[in-house]
C-alpha cells in the first residue's frame, strides 16, 4: 500500500471535517498530489460542510417548532444583531441544574462557583428566504438584557 492509499483510509475514516481538512492540508504539504484528486478531496470536504448545515437548519426548525426557543427582540445593535429585529433564543442555564441537585449546600466554595455561571444563549441567525439558519452564541461578557428582550 502507498502513502496516498494510507492517507485515502486516513481521509475516509475520520470524522469530522476539521480531521479531514487538517489530514488534507498535512498530506498537501508533504506530497505531490494530482491537481485533480487534490480538487475532488476538497469538493468531498465542501459537500460535508454543506450537509452539516441543512442538517442543522432542520435540527434548528424541530426545535423551534418544539418550542425549544423563544422570540426575542433585538433593542440594541449588537455585532451582527440589529436594533428592531427578532431572534429565535434558546437559553440554556446550567446554574439552574447545579442548584437543583442541591450539590453547592454542603459547600460555601462550589456554592459561589455555580452561583457564578452564566446561562448560555443559542441565537438562530437566518440571513433571509432562502438562507440556512445556525445557531451563534452571544457573548458572555455581556449583558444579553441590555440587547434582548421577549418579543411581546
Amino acid at each position: 500500500m502507498n502513502v496516498y492509499d494510507k492517507f485515502l483510509i486516513d481521509f475516509n475514516f475520520v470524522s469530522t471535517i476539521e480531521e479531514k481538512q487538517k489530514l488534507l492540508d498535512d498530506f498537501s504539504k508533504e506530497n505531490d498530489i494530482d491537481s485533480d484528486e487534490l480538487i475532488e478531496l476538497k469538493l468531498q470536504i465542501q459537500d460535508l460542510v454543506e450537509t452539516d448545515a441543512i442538517n442543522e437548519d432542520t435540527k434548528i426548525s424541530l426545535e423551534i417548532e418544539d418550542g425549544n426557543f423563544i422570540l426575542y427582540s433585538c433593542i440594541k445593535d449588537k455585532d451582527s444583531y440589529k436594533s428592531g429585529s427578532n431572534y429565535y433564543v434558546k437559553v440554556d442555564d446550567p446554574k439552574e441544574f447545579y442548584l437543583s441537585t442541591g450539590i453547592g449546600e454542603t459547600n460555601p466554595i462550589i456554592q459561589n462557583i455555580i452561583n457564578s455561571i452564566k446561562p448560555i444563549y443559542y441565537i438562530v441567525v437566518d440571513d433571509g428566504i432562502g438562507t440556512l439558519k445556525r445557531k451563534n452564541i452571544f457573548p458572555n461578557d455581556v449583558d444579553f438584557s441590555e440587547y434582548f428582550t421577549k418579543f411581546a
